[in-house]
This record gives C-alpha cells, sequence and structure tokens, in this order.
C-alpha cells in the first residue's frame, strides 16, 4: 500500500488567537481584572497605589514605575483585540467541529488492539487542542517509539506524547529565572526547593500514550486517513496468533 497523502499540519493548531502576544482573560470581578492586568505586563503596578494593594489607585500606574510582582510581557493592542473579538465568534464553532473529529477518531479506533484516543473525563468535555492516544505496549511487538515512526512513515505527523514539564526544564533545575539571583528559590525559607516536583502520574501517563495534532478544518476524509493509518500499524504490530 502507499503512504497516504500527507495532510497539511502546518496550520495553527489552537483554538482561539488574537495574534501578536497576548490572550483575554473575562472577570467580573474588578480587583481581579487589576490583578490580571498588573501580571499580563511585566509586573507594572497598574491598579496598585503605595499604601494599598491591588484595586487601589485604580485606573493609574503608581508606585514609581516600580515593577510589583516578577511577571512575563503579555501587552496586545487594539488591532489584537479587534481579531480576538472576531476569532471569539468563531470559537463555539471551532470547538464542536474538533469535537466531532475527535468523536471519529474514537469510534475508528475501536477494532484497535492497543491504540485507545482519550475520550472525555466524566467531570467535563474537551476543546481539543490535539488528541491524546493511549498506547497499550502488551499488544504489540514494537514498543511505543517504532509504532510512531510506523505511523508517520505513513504520511501523518504523530508525536511522542506531550512532555513539557516545568519542572524538568533547564530553567527550573538550574534555577534560572532572574539573573543569577536564584530567585524565587533563594527567597524560600529553610531548605524548601520549588524544583522537587516527581510528577509520577504526568510522567506515566506520558509514557502510555502519543499525540496527533488536528484542527477544525479537516474533513471527514481526513479523519479518516488518520483512522485508516492506526488501523493499518495496528494490525501490522499485532502479537501473531498463536
Amino acid at each position: 500500500m502507499q503512504p497516504f497523502r500527507k495532510i497539511g499540519h502546518g496550520r495553527y493548531r489552537k483554538q482561539h488567537a488574537s495574534t501578536g502576544q497576548g490572550g483575554i482573560v473575562f472577570t467580573r470581578d474588578e480587583n481581579l481584572y487589576w490583578r490580571a492586568r498588573l501580571h499580563a505586563d511585566r509586573g507594572k503596578p497598574f491598579g496598585v497605589s503605595l499604601g494599598g494593594g491591588a484595586g487601589a489607585g485604580v485606573g493609574g500606574a503608581a508606585g514609581g514605575g516600580a515593577n510589583a510582582v516578577a511577571a512575563l510581557n503579555f501587552n496586545m493592542d487594539e488591532l489584537h483585540a479587534c481579531i480576538g473579538r472576531i476569532q471569539l465568534k468563531k470559537l463555539p464553532a471551532m470547538v464542536a467541529r474538533r469535537r466531532e473529529i475527535a468523536a471519529r477518531l474514537v469510534a475508528g479506533c475501536e477494532a484497535c488492539a492497543g491504540v485507545k484516543p482519550v475520550e472525555d473525563p466524566p467531570f467535563g468535555k474537551s476543546s481539543y487542542w490535539f488528541q491524546f492516544i493511549g498506547f497499550d505496549p502488551s499488544s504489540y511487538r514494537v514498543g511505543k517509539a517504532e509504532f510512531i515512526e510506523a505511523l508517520n512513515a505513513e504520511g501523518m505527523s504523530f508525536n511522542d506524547g506531550y512532555g513539557f514539564f516545568p519542572s524538568r526544564m533547564l530553567w527550573a533545575k538550574n534555577k534560572q529565572v532572574f539573573g543569577n539571583s536564584q530567585l524565587p528559590w533563594s527567597g524560600l525559607p529553610g531548605t524548601a526547593d520549588l524544583q522537587d516536583y516527581p510528577l509520577e502520574n504526568a510522567m506515566a501517563a506520558n509514557a502510555t500514550h502519543f499525540t496527533l495534532h488536528f484542527h477544525e478544518e479537516w474533513t471527514d476524509a481526513d479523519t479518516d486517513d488518520a483512522i485508516a493509518v492506526l488501523q493499518k500499524v495496528d494490525q501490522a504490530f499485532r502479537h501473531s496468533p498463536r
């Protein structure tokens, strides 16, 4: 069988975008609004007065320009906000379509021996940035890495899980956040250490799953191609019947 046609995976895949840097926070709590604004622009003291907390001095940037908290730079201007508002109108339909694609993937893999796309949890509904797919190594003659390699050889784009764990990154291991100060670790009492997170559950989940990125513009034919690839590799690597 010839490799399946390659689907356009290069398209922007996140559900909402406002371009530039930033995003959208909605709240009816005014104090929470000022706290969010303060953290969105490098900790500049929006809504902070010299004698009060967030919400004091509303509308001004008091404090002589000193940053009140350590925060990132998530600025956005009116044009970005306009794009974001238009994208918000599209969001319900985009999420609904992603859910349709995910449901089709789940149904298409029911006959697979050890491949199971993750469905909604009992407490909510997923919007699916990507599809998390369970892998049972006892069902196959190969491990997860070789299985994914075979999937990608068919023209698809599968990835080996989602291993982005902050406590495992170099900035956390080397305590490189605010120059050489080693803050916030150096500001903790005693021997407390923020980087000591075992993350057993996250690591175990990542070891037994892989990912498929998709987006709402996938057609049913695109989704069926992904299912066919999964079914083909599933059949090829199953243990031989005794």
